[in-house]
């Protein structure tokens, strides 16, 4: 549009009177086009493009600038601090390199790394050294290298096996030239550097490790002392995590000698050492003797009478009194009673309460709350089931035309009431929590269960001794003593009904449980698909075709077990019997654990082992597979015995 005169002459006298340039006669004498005002505003937009690059580049330099000033004053921290838990002993410090990270750039701490650490604790639903994620994060320029890569290692693991393997090999070396240094962060390496062996099939190594990070505690550390004891003073802060630190150390300590079916790990007293208090994320519980003590010390207490059970039955009795009288067992059986008794309410589930199945489903929300009460119904139902197994097994061995029948009958029948309400409790929460994750109802779109066991890959064995129970309960054990709970109005009505067909209990409940032990089968595959990445890709069992980890012998197991459990349905359902001839052709095996190199191209032969479990087969075979363990032979011997006692 053109301009009028008028207006010119208004505003060029206006621009006069400021002392600046007129351009609107300009205007005036050349109409402003709409392609021109077009080209004007595409070059206001790209000014603005530009400016907007610049903005960022200034922000991410100064985000930088930001990280590298964090990580200068935490060093500058590490160097005023004095005397702190984590820091080592003036007279290691002296005379060695304070900053050993700086000696070599490859372990330095980057920013990729922090992130990775980050994402990595936020991931992890659940571990029992949970309690220093956040110390760890905040202290992330000071922890030693060794522990930072080995906890990138663990971070990258699931999706990166590549750059996973890249980082523990930097945190073995790391933890090398770290070794002459006695603090706790070293303790939590060595812990995170067995756990990566571990889930890796390399339990010799991981053994080497874990034995390394005890002695650090024991000895440097004196973590199996109270800190009020060691030094009163010591700032609340730093008390609890020096006694949740112990707490982890015992925990994992009795995890590893249950499953070793020989001693070699040193003794830790815990006498000396007060009980951790709740993480801050943990709601408070009513109903106990002890309402703040950390949920790990009531794991380490069921996890020490599982111990000195394993310990006393690695050795058969002489006679069948010596197994049903034994005061130690008796002690033992107590001491449960009396943990029972001071235990949270909320942390022990009883089995068939589907109103406490609800109330989990809702309560997801609160993940530390589920898994506690998981994880501890798991180890008490598991003291239980190893406490009562030998006797259990008399259901089957014991001679039914002995003159001590009926003196035993109450005592057996307890055992196999109360071994298969256990076992089914622990089979049926596994059950549960498979379904909810399936239907997406665990409030974590169906990933509750795979962290679960992942996070916990111990309690795969409180699993396998529920599931060994069973079998023997629903394949073994003689019809007459189910025919006597039946009468007495026990488990299965349909067995009162027709005694002659109580062979083992109701049929639609051995359907039912055989299918909660599917699940738990499923859970475990599932776990040993998990601990199998490429970087032990290379592990095979040389009687299965499956890579072969801490989880495949029973996984291998319970496969045996379901076609066992279903072959006997299908005889009560009046299928043909499998004549004698065709069950001898079932291949006999002897369940081993591979040990290879951590190498994936080595040329070393893999080694066998015994595979890790509580309380093996105790000298029985499972439809031809037999279990590896050294007191395998006796407890034969000694069932051997039992079937010729007559007296």
């Amino acid at each position: 549009m053109l301009m009028d005169d008028n207006q010119c002459h208004d505003r060029t006298e206006r621009c006069l009177k400021r002392g600046v340039l007129c351009s609107y006669r300009e205007g005036a004498l050349h109409p402003v086009t709409v392609g021109t005002a077009n080209s004007t505003h595409n070059n206001l937009l790209n000014q603005i493009k530009e400016q907007q690059d610049q903005i960022n580049d200034l922000t991410q330099k100064l985000t930088e600038a930001q990280a590298a000033l964090v990580l200068a004053n935490a060093q500058i921290d590490m160097y005023k601090s004095r005397d702190s838990l984590y820091s080592p002993p003036t007279s290691l410090r002296e005379g060695t390199p304070s900053d050993l990270q700086c000696e070599d750039t490859l372990l330095q701490p980057t920013i990729n790394e922090w992130i990775i650490m980050s994402q990595y604790f936020n991931l992890t639903g659940y571990a029992v050294l949970q309690n220093f994620h956040k110390h760890y994060l905040d202290n992330f320029a000071t922890i030693p290298a060794s522990l930072r890569l080995i906890l990138c290692a663990h971070g990258t693991f699931q999706y990166n096996q590549k750059l996973s393997m890249e980082f523990y090999k930097r945190a073995r070396k790391a933890a090398t030239r770290e070794s002459q240094l006695t603090t706790c962060y070293q303790i939590a390496t060595n812990f995170f550097l067995s756990d990566y062996d571990t889930k890796n099939g390399h339990p010799i190594l991981a053994e080497a490790y874990f034995t390394q990070a005890i002695r650090i505690s024991l000895i440097f550390q004196r973590l199996d002392y109270d800190p009020d004891i060691i030094n009163p003073s010591m700032p609340c802060e730093e008390k609890q995590l020096r006694r949740h630190l112990f707490w982890t150390l015992y925990y994992m300590t009795k995890n590893v000698a249950i499953v070793l079916s020989k001693p070699g790990l040193p003794t830790i007293d815990c006498s000396r050492v007060k009980f951790a208090v709740k993480p801050f994320t943990t709601k408070s519980m009513i109903n106990s003797a002890y309402p703040d003590v950390a949920t790990i010390c009531y794991l380490s207490g069921f996890l020490d009478l599982i111990h000195e059970t394993t310990k006393h039955y690695q050795t058969p009795p002489l006679t069948i009194r010596e197994l049903l009288n034994s005061t130690t067992c008796e002690f033992i059986r107590n001491r449960i009673q009396d943990m029972k008794a001071k235990i949270p309410s909320l942390l022990i589930l009883s089995e068939g309460c589907s109103l406490q199945y609800l109330e989990f489903t809702s309560s997801f929300r609160d993940r530390e709350t589920v898994t506690d009460s998981l994880h501890t119904t798991f180890l008490y139902n598991t003291t239980v089931l190893v406490l009562n197994r030998p006797i259990l097994y008399l259901t089957r061995f014991f001679p039914m035309e002995s003159s001590k029948l009926v003196e035993i009958t109450p005592t057996l029948i307890h055992t196999l009431s109360e071994s298969v309400t256990a076992a089914q409790t622990t089979v049926g929460l596994v059950s549960w929590l498979v379904h909810q994750s399936k239907l997406g109802l665990d409030g974590e779109n169906g990933t509750f269960r795979g962290t679960f066991f992942r996070d916990l890959p111990f309690v795969s064995f409180h699993l396998f001794e529920a599931v060994i129970s069973l079998w023997f309960a629903l394949t073994q054990t003689r019809s007459y003593w189910w025919t006597i709970i039946s009468s007495n109005g026990g488990m299965s009505d349909q067995a009162s009904m027709h005694p002659s067909n109580s062979t083992l209990m109701g049929l639609e409940d051995r359907k039912r449980i055989r299918g909660q032990v599917l699940d738990v089968l499923l859970a475990l595959r599932d776990l040993e698909a998990s601990l199998s990445t490429s970087v032990n890709r290379n592990i095979f069992h040389p009687r299965y075709e499956t890579s072969n980890n801490l989880i495949s012998p029973m996984v291998a197991c319970i496969a045996r077990m379901v076609e066992q459990l279903e072959a006997v349905e299908k005889r009560l359902e009046g299928y043909p019997q499998i004549d004698s001839e065709e069950q001898d052709s079932v291949s006999e095996a002897t369940l081993e654990m591979s040990v290879v190199s951590l190498e994936a191209n080595s040329n070393i032969p893999s080694l066998t082992l015994d595979p890790w479990v509580i309380l093996g087969f105790l000298g029985v075979d499972i439809n031809g597979l037999r279990w590896s363990a050294w007191y395998e032979d006796d407890w034969c011997k000694f069932w051997s015995y039992v079937e010729k006692e007559r007296n």
